[in-house]
Order: C-alpha cells, then sequence, then structure tokens
C-alpha cells in the first residue's frame, strides 16, 4: 500500500472554553460534557481568530481592540473533532500534530496521549489500537495566563522587569523568555501583546503497513562532476520483519531518468535506522536564482515486503552545497553576495497565515532579494514557506525563535535547556532537507558569552541534527550589524556611509503606509493628528516627524503630506544603505 494521509485540519473544528474549576488530569476528559458552547473553529489557527468570527471578541486589528481579548488568556480551551478513520488488517495509523501553541493535553477517544510543552515540535503518536467507528481528536490548549514563569531566578527575574520597561519590549510580560514561543507575541514594536494559543500548523492521520516511516534526511554533497546523496531512513516497525528499502531520485524540475537503490534489511521491532546511497553521475544542481536554475529532484522512499508496500515517503531535495568564510556565503563553491530582508511572521496571529500569504516571497524576489533571515523573534514558518523559497531559489538565513536579551539572560536550568534541545531539535529536523536553508543562527540581540549555556545547547543541536550549514551563536556577532543608528538613534541617512562592518543584517527606517491602508486600522477620529491608535500599532510618531519633517513644505502638513513626506524620507534612507553596503562588496562585504 501506498501511504495515505488524512488531512484533520480545516473547519470541522470546535472551540469551546473549559470551565474554571479544572477537573484532575485523570478526569480531564470529562470536562468536555461541562462546556457551555461550542463554536465553529478552523485549524491551522488561533483561539481569538475563531472568537472573532463567532463575534465574541472585536477585530484585533482595528484601533486599540485587540486590548478588549485580554481575558481569552485566563482561560483554557477545548478543539474537538470527530472523524471517521479506519485502517485494514495489518495497517497502523499515526496521529500528526505539527504545531501546538503552546501547552496542551492531547486525548483521542477518551485516552489521554500526553502533555506537551512546546510551540515547535509536532506531537507524532500511534492511534491503531484506539480506533472506533466514529472517533473523537480533542486538544486542551492551557491558557496564556499559565505559562511558565519561574525558570529564571530571583535575580534575573528583577533583570526581566527593569530591561522590558526600559526597552518597552513585551513590558507586560516580562517573563516571555521562560517559554520557548514565538516572541513577538508578547509584544513588540510592530506587533500588539497577544499570546497566541491553539492549533497552529497542520494535523493529519497517517496509514501505513506494519512498517512507518517517522523521517527521511537526505545530504548531498558535491565531487569533481559527479554528487552523491546520503539518505538515512528512520524506521518504526511494529515487529522484528525482513523488508526491501528502495530509493529512486527522479528529476522534479526538470527531466531525468530515475536513479534507484535498492537494499534488504533485517529490521529489529521498535524504531531503527538506515543508511542508503545514491550517486548522481552527472546531477542538476541546486542554485540561488541569481546564480542559476533552483533544480530540484524528487526523492521517492519506499519500504516492501516481499511484494506488498508498507510505507512511502516522497521529498524534494536539492544538491548542492553552502558554506559560509568569514561573512561571505558560497553555494556549490561559488561567492554569493548576500541581498535581502529581515522576515517576521506575515500575521500577529500566525495560525492563520496560509500559503497565500506567502506571496510575499514574489515580491522579495521581484525586489532582486536572494536571501531572507527568517527572524529569531518569529517562527519556524510553514512547510509553503520553505517549499517556495526552495522553487524560486531564495535563501534563507533560519534563526531559532529566541530574541532579545539586554540586561538579562535565557535561564540556564537544566528543565528549560532540555526544552530548547527539544524544540530547537524539532525545528532543525523539520527544516534540513530544505534546500533553500543556508544558515542556523541561534536568535537575535543575545549575548553569546552571557547565554553560553544556550548557545551551547543550540549549536550540539545543530551538529548532531544537521553538520553540512554553518552555525552563527546569534545575530548580530563579530563582523555583523545591527545598524539602528539611523531611526532609533535619530542619526541623519548619511550616518549608514559610517558602518564598516563586514555583513549588514538589519537597518532600516519606518514610515506610515499609504491611507488607505491607515483607514483599514486606525478610527477617524484617530487618523489626523496622530492619536493613541498609531501608538498602539507600533508609530514610533518622534522618530517618523524627524524623518519626514525635511521633506514636509507646509507648516500646518495634511495626513496625505505627512505620509508622503516620510516614504520619500525611508525611500532616501533604505538607497543610501543599500547603495553603501553593496559600494563595500569590493571590501569583501558578504
Amino acid at each position: 500500500m501506498a501511504r495515505r494521509i488524512a488531512a484533520l485540519h480545516g473547519d470541522d473544528w470546535l472551540l469551546g472554553q473549559a470551565p474554571p474549576d479544572a477537573l484532575p488530569e485523570s478526569a480531564r476528559w470529562k470536562e468536555l460534557d461541562r462546556v457551555g458552547e461550542w463554536l465553529p473553529a478552523t485549524v491551522p489557527g488561533n483561539v481569538r481568530a475563531d472568537l472573532v468570527r463567532a463575534g465574541r471578541i472585536p477585530d484585533l486589528t482595528f484601533g486599540l481592540q485587540a486590548k478588549e481579548s485580554q481575558w481569552v488568556d485566563d482561560h483554557c480551551w477545548w478543539l474537538v473533532r470527530d472523524l471517521t478513520l479506519a485502517a485494514s488488517t495489518g495497517e497502523r495509523v499515526h496521529l500528526v500534530l505539527r504545531g501546538v501553541d503552546y501547552a496542551s493535553d492531547l486525548f483521542f477517544n477518551g485516552h489521554h496521549l500526553g502533555r506537551h510543552e512546546g510551540m515547535f515540535s509536532a506531537q507524532v503518536v500511534e492511534i491503531t489500537d484506539l480506533l472506533a467507528a466514529d472517533n473523537r481528536l480533542a486538544v486542551r490548549i492551557v491558557g496564556s495566563r499559565w505559562l511558565p514563569h519561574d525558570r529564571s531566578s530571583v535575580r534575573d527575574k528583577l533583570l526581566n522587569y527593569v530591561e522590558s520597561w526600559i526597552t518597552g519590549l513585551a513590558a507586560r510580560f516580562p517573563h516571555r523568555r521562560d517559554t520557548l514561543k514565538c516572541q513577538m507575541g508578547f509584544g513588540w514594536d510592530f506587533a500588539p501583546p497577544l499570546r497566541t494559543m491553539g492549533l497552529w500548523d497542520e494535523v493529519y492521520a497517517v496509514v501505513s503497513g506494519q512498517v512507518f516511516i517517522r523521517d527521511v534526511v537526505a545530504r548531498p554533497r558535491l565531487a569533481q562532476g559527479g554528487a552523491s546523496l546520503a539518505v538515512r531512513v528512520d524506521l518504526d516497525a511494529r515487529e522484528g520483519m525482513r523488508v526491501r528499502l528502495r530509493a529512486t531520485l527522479v528529476g522534479d524540475t526538470f527531466e531525468a531518468a530515475p536513479l534507484v537503490v535498492e537494499q534488504a534489511v533485517d529490521l529489529p521491532g521498535g524504531k531503527s535506522w538506515q543508511p542508503m546511497e545514491l550517486e548522481v553521475a552527472a546531477p542538476r544542481l541546486w542554485w540561488p536564482w541569481d546564480q542559476g536554475r533552483p533544480d530540484l529532484y524528487r526523492l521517492v522512499v519506499e519500504v516492501w515486503e516481499g511484494e506488498q508496500l508498507l510505507d512511502t515517503v516522497v521529498q524534494s531535495v536539492g544538491l548542492r552545497e553552502v558554506a559560509l568564510e568569514g561573512w561571505t556565503f558560497y553555494v556549490n563553491g561559488r561567492p554569493v553576495y548576500a541581498r535581502g530582508a529581515s522576515w517576521v511572521p506575515a500575521d500577529i496571529l500566525p495560525g492563520r497565515v496560509g500559503e497565500a500569504d506567502y506571496a510575499l516571497l514574489e515580491q522579495a524576489r521581484r525586489a532582486n532579494m536572494n536571501m531572507l533571515r527568517v527572524w529569531g523573534g518569529g517562527l519556524r514558518e510553514k512547510r509553503a514557506f520553505y517549499d517556495l523559497c526552495d522553487r524560486r531559489g531564495i535563501l534563507v538565513w533560519q534563526e531559532f525563535p529566541l530574541a532579545c536579551a539586554f540586561l538579562s539572560h535565557y535561564p540556564r536550568s537544566d528543565e528549560y535547556l532540555d526544552l530548547v534541545e527539544a524544540e530547537a531539535g524539532a525545528i532543525v529536523r523539520d527544516l534540513r532537507n530544505h534546500a533553500c536553508l543556508a544558515l542556523w543562527c541561534g536568535g537575535n540581540e543575545f549575548n553569546p558569552r552571557r547565554n553560553a549555556p544556550l548557545v551551547a545547547t543550540l549549536e550540539r543541536v545543530v551538529q548532531r541534527e544537521d553538520p553540512t550549514r554553518p552555525f552563527l551563536p546569534a545575530s548580530p556577532v563579530e563582523g555583523d550589524s545591527h545598524n539602528w543608528a539611523v531611526w532609533h538613534h535619530f542619526e541623519p541617512p548619511g550616518a549608514y556611509r559610517d558602518d564598516k562592518a563586514s555583513f549588514a543584517s538589519e537597518f532600516g527606517l519606518q514610515a506610515a503606509p499609504v491611507v488607505e491602508s491607515l483607514r483599514r486600522f486606525v478610527p477617524e477620529e484617530d487618523l489626523w493628528p496622530p492619536g493613541a491608535a498609531w501608538v498602539y500599532h507600533g508609530a514610533d510618531l518622534s522618530k517618523l516627524w524627524r524623518y519626514a519633517r525635511p521633506f514636509l513644505a507646509e507648516k500646518e502638513p495634511s495626513l496625505a503630506s505627512f505620509v508622503a513626506a516620510g516614504q520619500r524620507a525611508q525611500a532616501q534612507g533604505l538607497q543610501i544603505a543599500i547603495e553603501h553596503y553593496r559600494r563595500r562588496k569590493a571590501a569583501g562585504q558578504g
């Protein structure tokens, strides 16, 4: 049999508010009978998004209305789906939840399958022996009020409070570093404080034979005139058996004769892994779009018992190598000048982001960007993001979801570092087969020395799970620049020309969007002069005025002239910075 996947995401879910007097864990399933009201829900999604659709809270993007949803954090929530799922004799069924935000209990037909903490690690649970004619999947999401807040020492907690108020970042939630969760959700200079909850990524069931392929790792190696693909197949057999592994490599973005490798294996019962090697005589290499074609192969891995197909996994892979020497990236041995931007989540509720939102990648491509830095205050994005970067030839600098520790540091307890190892390991395993992935980075704006236990854990994970790519402890590190002299420090745009860094991974200045966009999220009474809604939506008015003023002709500007002046200032500033950094290419800047 070929693998069957039953998609469980979609609009067939229900959302219910858990009763305030929680039952003991052993009886928590019975809470479902005490839920007062069930509302339609969508997965992937977010508890707040479902409440907005049901009219229980207002549009979170308009005015100050996001504040009216803070009560949501004070409750636990149930997400429930009924399903019909049958398995024939000899088949196995595994339930996969790719992303639950943040702490949860998982139930299937009344059986508690476990408690989980972590936004990025998938939960994979076998449910073969629990299947019935009618089935109920239920996830209990712990309210954000009860997020972990005791993993830092008393001294560090005090520093967290001081730092949060000085910087203005997550001022209401100084314990944000006690979790490994999208940091933007605690409030940022471009995002309101909304501690997200829900099933933010796909949910599905996998039906296989007696052997289940848990993972396939594909590592390309280039040699003179050829290439090889080292494949590791992670297997889960219900019992010991002799099987035949088959790996087939065919062109995905081009026509090519299939390359097939087979080998017989005596599998033990339980989990094991098996290596395979494919030699590609005349490889079509994957390149960033500005260096060549981003060609991809399709790798098909199958497990056979005699003439019976037990399981199949299909993945796209690119044959390429990437390296970082100094601050110059090399792809397939060729230096590539990195031109791009930092990527932040495309929605304040990441669960709502779908493939259509990733159309932003095409805009990046049309702007001649060949690299995107997935910023550490954000996410491991959804699968479609990396698939599209593979196909568009856009390199990805991927940071772990850790951001901004200036006075303080991340927790150093074994409990926290174990969480980091689990979540970071899941992120690496999820992304390592993508050709677009060029670099792992520990995160955004923290001191690697002061966070040595954290950095050591991340580096150990990368070395174990994906030693083929470079690792940076944080951004910025020596030679890298987050140049905010312009904007945050009020320097004139010409100050960009003083930056002698070898690499610039952050710079820029803000401008207001067009008036039509402002009206979508700012109430009329706040539009002009700028009112409280501007500030709540991240407008730093003192800086906006400072950079717009030289471009304003009238003493009493209108909203339209203020917007136009700010955008001209932004364009001029970016032009000065980009031209400066590109001139420094000759000086060895990456």
